[in-house]
């Protein structure tokens, strides 16, 4: 079965001014698809693939409005007895109420946030709002997840171990993204690969031990199912021509993060067939960089097989697209050695965290 996921932003305006979102550099607009570009998105794409998953995304996805969706899901109804249309959403949940929730829920869309914990009112604000729209989740029987932004300032002041005691106590799935170097960042607020490293086995080596984790915890999850063979992270999957990003005015790019313009794949309005993004000169662009990096990884890194050369992004914002030696890529060999060496010394097997017993 021919499978895409495709991230659509109807809109990157936002009713938040998160300290480290790069739209801040390139700016907010309050303009939203128009619902033609997702009706012209799902014709062109059904044509080649029977297994579409929608990620919604931003700016803040939910901006775009009930009206909005309410017109998404009848186009998408329009097509779902003839091939698997799938939706998941990343929002701050601040807009969402009952009857929004309700819309997408019944209509089978996940919804995942964007929590900062203790330190989101300082980094994004309204956190009670997304307390409260947790909490509307939680009252349906789903789990709630979030992502949370890890800056440099969380290390110093509130301790990785303190962050997911947070989570916990508030039963939240937790996703731990270091913050990625764009302009409007401090330095001072990039961590360094090693700090980052340190604190995720600071964590493992609590987390492994918690008799009392009921929450998923990433990235350590993610590097575990790795290792099982249960899952592979879009970062070391070689994720061409298996994910799109779609704007709010049709221009197609690799993923939902900012690339340069040199590597827009054109707009869906233009397009034939979703397939025309292959063809287009930012993929090209994408994809000889992209097999310079591999090439040169196949020949002089061990850890290819595991990581399959990284993430484009993260290696294009560090001016590294055809090269590895980037934050994620020194990151990924710290603690994939090191979750290597804890399941080879059977740490799982003296786990006590409940969790932990699934990879064994």
């Amino acid at each position: 079965m021919k499978r895409l996921t495709i991230m659509v932003k109807p809109t990157n305006n936002c009713n938040l001014r998160c300290i480290y979102c790069y739209h801040a550099k390139y700016k907010y607009t309050d303009t939203i698809m128009d619902i033609n570009i997702f009706q012209t998105l799902i014709e062109k794409t059904v044509k080649d693939y029977n297994n579409i998953h929608f990620l919604w995304h931003g700016g803040e996805p939910l901006l775009a409005g009930i009206n909005f969706y309410e017109n998404i899901i009848k186009i998408e109804k329009k097509y779902s007895t003839k091939i698997i249309i799938s939706n998941s959403m990343q929002s701050n949940g601040t807009l969402l109420t009952s009857k929004f929730a309700n819309l997408l829920l019944d209509n089978g869309f996940q919804i995942g946030f964007s929590f900062d914990g203790q330190s989101n009112e300082i980094n994004r604000g309204l956190t009670c709002e997304t307390l409260r729209s947790m909490e509307l989740i939680r009252k349906t029987g789903r789990r709630v997840c979030a992502i949370k932004v890890v800056l440099n300032e969380d290390m110093l002041n509130e301790n990785i171990i303190a962050i997911y005691e947070y989570f916990k106590e508030k039963e939240i799935d937790l996703k731990l993204n270091p913050i990625f170097k764009c302009e409007i960042i401090k330095p001072e607020s990039l961590l360094s690969p090693h700090a980052y490293t340190d604190n995720i086995i600071k964590l493992f080596n609590v987390w492994v031990n918690d008799v009392n984790c009921h929450i998923k915890v990433d990235p350590i999850e993610n590097y575990l199912s790795l290792f099982r063979g249960k899952h592979r992270d879009c970062s070391n999957a070689s994720c061409l021509t298996r994910f799109l990003s779609v704007d709010y005015i049709g221009n197609v790019y690799p993923c939902s993060r900012y690339y340069n313009s040199e590597y827009c794949y054109g707009n869906i309005m233009t397009y034939s067939s979703i397939k025309d993004a292959y063809q287009s000169e930012g993929f090209k662009n994408v994809l000889i960089s992209a097999i310079e990096r591999r090439n040169f990884c196949i020949n002089n890194c061990i850890y290819f097989s595991a990581c399959q050369g990284g993430c484009n992004h993260d290696a294009m914002i560090e001016g590294k697209l055809t090269e590895n030696g980037f934050f994620s890529c020194l990151v990924f060999k710290r603690l994939y050695s090191f979750f290597n060496e804890a399941i080879e010394n059977g740490i799982l097997e003296k786990s006590k965290n409940p969790r932990a017993k699934q990879f064994l």
